[in-house]
């Protein structure tokens, strides 16, 4: 740790031109020994140190470290990753905070402050996501072969890549992203001529309006009659059978006969392509039935709004009050 905390010291100085002043350390042994003291007076650094079994104390790093795991744990849930890409996922964190505003330095770029030059965001990618990268064996061969992001390289102007059909991490410095078409509807007119109202609404009914984006695949079927008339309908006709048959399964619905004057809601067939990570996997058809809810009118189709899910609280007080008159609880 000695060691490190020399070559730290060095990397400060000739990084940023300034010195430290101080360093705040727990009471581990290894940050306590006469050479490590003998180096801070001699650099002019104060020590400050914790009491024990009080991180709280270092609340600073504390924070960092449970910010790391905490974003880390949702790359890889996220992705569908293993555990073991826990320190990619961390490695990858790490490099997008010190690219990001932080609070703590009045929303600062922590890289731009350390490196005195404007953060690039060019190179970002996905943590997770399948990508080509260049492969260079012969003029017959590929040129580009399948993987998975997942990080940067500390040093190298590249890229990190896991091969699953081979079990291990690459570097390469030419990415190719499997990108999907973005079309943003754009409204004629955002807001009525005789609409009044401030500047604040008028920049939130803006902003809602340029946040409306829909990603679709030209390859995917937009509807029930292209699906079953395009050159894969065998394939979205099984998907389609599977989710009739486990909708059937699970007891989704309950026929019932219609009343007169009601008005039914129609439902509507949504289609996705995924592909697959290894190349044996192939591509997979999903298909899914939903009900066009926008359809519904407020106080004929329902009398309102509830969520489905209880909240946590409430439960505690029902439970509380359960407890306190003796009473018995039947679910």
């Amino acid at each position: 740790m000695f060691q490190t905390i020399q070559k730290w010291k060095i990397l400060v100085k000739n990084q940023t031109r300034k010195k430290i002043k101080r360093l705040r350390t727990n009471n581990g042994l290894k940050f306590y020994s006469s050479e490590f003291d003998e180096f801070c007076k001699n650099e002019e650094i104060t020590r400050h140190h914790t009491v024990r079994h009080t991180p709280k104390q270092n609340g600073v790093l504390e924070h960092m470290n449970q910010t790391l795991l905490e974003r880390a744990r949702c790359m890889l849930s996220n992705d569908g990753l293993e555990r073991n890409f826990w320190a990619e996922a961390v490695s990858t964190t790490y490099y997008l905070i010190n690219r990001g505003p932080h609070t703590g330095i009045n929303l600062k770029i922590p890289y731009e402050l350390w490196s005195e030059k404007s953060a690039d965001y060019s190179n970002l990618r996905a943590f997770g996501c399948a990508v080509y990268y260049h492969v260079n064996k012969g003029k017959l061969e590929p040129k580009a072969k399948k993987g998975v992001f997942v990080g940067y390289d500390n040093g190298l102007k590249g890229y990190r890549v896991w091969l699953p059909s081979e079990g291990r991490v690459i570097l390469s410095m030419m990415l190719y992203l499997m990108k999907i078409p973005c079309f943003i509807p754009i409204l004629k007119t955002l807001i009525s001529e005789d609409e009044d109202g401030d500047e604040k609404q008028v920049e939130q009914r803006i902003r809602a309006c340029c946040e409306v984006v829909e990603e679709l695949d030209p390859h995917e079927p937009i509807s029930y009659k292209k699906a079953v008339t395009g050159t894969e309908f065998v394939q979205w006709l099984a998907s389609m059978e599977d989710e009739m048959e486990s909708l059937q399964k699970n007891q989704t619905w309950e026929l019932a006969r219609k009343s007169a004057g009601r008005k039914v809601v129609t439902c509507k067939w949504l289609f996705k392509k995924k592909e697959g990570l290894s190349p044996t996997e192939g591509i997979k058809y999903k298909a899914r039935i939903v009900v066009r809810g926008f359809s519904q009118r407020e106080g004929v189709d329902y009398i309102e709004i509830f969520s489905l899910v209880v909240r946590h609280t409430s439960i505690r007080v029902l439970l509380a009050i359960v407890a306190h008159q003796d009473l018995e609880l039947e679910h």
